[in-house]
């Protein structure tokens, strides 16, 4: 597998073929992020549309000196806090096929279920459920969401600690 390093020089050098191999890596993994921060699965593809463009019109507007995988994990991160505070209309979809994860319900280990891992997961605070998601959703290295959540490494790590034992604490008082 080619780099996203060669792939994001070629998107510069002008490749079509490259733009369209980093953007088919990425979608699927940017929509899965978007769909756990909103409210609907058409926001989620929307955001992430919208990532994809920022992320495209960056690396050929100017010359990008980034590693990609934190880099369109950030933008995906701000364009999800900036849908997520703009001002709702007063609607109720009717569309009971509205999921926070499309997918079907699976049973851990430790017996529980998508919805309620999700649940305890979004009752974290902000700050702790995106490492959380990050780290194990993702599949990212704690340097990489480091660098998505601007904070020192170390910083992370202790977010990602601090999570994960209010989740086991959560867990257990609520079975």
């Amino acid at each position: 597998m080619v780099s996203d390093e060669i792939l994001v020089q070629k998107v510069i050098d002008g490749d079509s073929a490259a733009l369209d191999e980093l953007l088919e890596r990425y979608y699927p993994k940017i929509l899965k992020y978007c769909l756990f921060h909103l409210s609907s699965k058409e926001e989620a593809e929307d955001a992430t549309q919208d990532v994809m463009i920022k992320a495209v019109r960056h690396i050929r507007s100017s010359s990008f000196s980034f590693r990609f995988c934190p880099y369109i994990y950030q933008i995906a991160r701000n364009t999800c806090i900036d849908i997520y505070r703009k001002p709702k209309p007063d609607t109720v979809s009717l569309d009971s096929g509205d999921f926070l994860i499309p997918s079907p319900s699976y049973t851990t280990s430790s017996g529980i279920n998508d919805e309620e891992l999700i649940a305890l997961i979004q009752s974290l605070p902000d700050d702790l459920s995106e490492v959380i998601l990050l780290r194990y959703s993702q599949q990212l290295s704690l340097k990489e969401i480091a660098v998505i959540t601007n904070v020192p490494l170390r910083t992370a790590q202790s977010r990602l600690n601090r999570a994960i034992k209010k989740l086991r604490k959560e867990y257990k008082h609520n079975a």
